[in-house]
């Protein structure tokens, strides 16, 4: 039998699921992707102002986050919703589902011709699971981790991201790359950076 169990908070703009229960994420086959109305694929609608409310989803993202905020089973006695960095777990919310720019849902292949979420958690805690074990096994789902620091619990994945900087010969220190343990110049405001010549 097939359970949805316990509803969580989740995006207030976020509809994986229709009136009757159908999850517009999971598709026995490509063709019945395809056949759908786009309004039907449209899983986040429009952008996210930061409230929630309550549904079921499998999204590994938002079971860590009610993971996090409860208080009965969760950390919610030693960590406030405004400590948690939900604007980074939106970002890997989105990815979980597989969604375009724009919200609609593309999914990946099942293995089985159908298309499914990239991630997606179903899971139950049955017996004395230490709390700080069950929240690294479900960021664990979506290969990320979870951290505490400047007083904010934040998330990172290995989603690929653009980088934040190339380093070449026109933006190095006199279009040089070498080892050193000496600070460089303090005209320059630079970073140390440890690679590899290949």
């Amino acid at each position: 039998f097939k359970a949805k169990l316990k509803k969580i908070k989740i995006p207030e703009n976020y509809y994986p699921i229709e009136e009757n229960g159908k999850d517009n994420r999971y598709f026995k086959t490509e063709k019945e992707l395809e056949d759908q109305p786009i309004s039907k694929r449209y899983v986040y609608r429009g952008d996210w102002d930061g409230t929630f409310k309550y549904g079921w989803s499998d999204n590994p993202a938002w079971v860590l986050y009610d993971m996090l905020i409860a208080r009965r089973y969760g950390l919610g006695d030693q960590v406030s919703e405004s400590q948690i960095n939900k604007w980074d777990l939106y970002k890997i919310a989105r990815f979980c589902d597989n969604v375009d720019r724009d919200g609609y849902f593309l999914g990946v292949p099942d293995g089985r011709g159908g298309i499914e979420p990239r991630f997606s958690c179903n899971i139950m805690f049955t017996e004395g699971t230490k709390i700080f074990d069950s929240i690294n096994s479900i960021a664990a789902i979506f290969r990320g981790v979870v951290f505490f620091q400047n007083s904010t619990v934040n998330f990172s994945d290995d989603r690929i991201k653009d980088p934040d900087l190339l380093f070449s010969n026109s933006n190095v220190s006199d279009g040089l790359l070498s080892d050193s343990i000496y600070k460089r110049d303090e005209k320059y405001h630079a970073v140390e950076v440890s690679y590899k010549n290949r």
